[in-house]
């Protein structure tokens, strides 16, 4: 949802306040792409500073699916989104959520996200994560799998340990 900032900036030290909803059904970036569950309207503050300098605050809360790290079972997760902001509409530079006088409030939040996602998710502290043999969720029990699988580098120093367990 792009917001036209035009109101807001007619006069200097004029506020302004909107609610907007969430557009996006999935945030995707170099990680993946992970489905939007649920997202609560975005509430944006705009307060025109001067001469184009504007601060603007928004929150909302969106919940994400995301594999666990371990095991890729999805998990729901909750993000509470809080930020405030000063941008110069006049300046050269603008940030790539304001396009001329339009503030993308999607694009704002999905820099926000990228800003608070995980670096590890795990449906559990002890999960086992997926067998590397036959991908058996390991949660579920164990698959019986042989997982043993030598280094082909390391089989020297395993003749070494073979043979002085043997005695020779």
């Amino acid at each position: 949802m792009k917001i036209d900032l035009t109101e807001a900036m007619s006069v200097d030290h004029n506020e302004w306040h909107t609610e907007v909803p969430l557009e996006m059904d999935s945030i995707s970036f170099v990680q993946g792409s992970f489905p939007v569950e649920e997202a609560s309207p975005v509430n944006v503050d705009i307060f025109h500073v001067k001469d184009g300098r504007m601060q603007i605050k928004e929150s909302a809360r969106i919940r994400v699916a995301i594999p666990c790290d371990r095991c890729l079972r999805p998990i729901s997760q909750e993000f509470v989104l809080e930020a405030e902001r000063e941008v110069n509409l006049s300046g050269e530079e603008r940030p790539a959520y304001i396009e001329g006088t339009y503030l993308d409030v999607d694009r704002l939040i999905f820099h926000e996200l990228l800003l608070h996602w995980p670096s590890k998710i795990l449906c559990r502290e002890d999960c086992k994560g997926i067998c590397p043999v036959c991908g058996a969720d390991l949660n579920q029990g164990e698959c019986g799998c042989d997982k043993q699988v030598l280094d082909p580098r390391m089989a020297a120093i395993q003749d070494i340990f073979n043979k002085f367990q043997s005695g020779s």
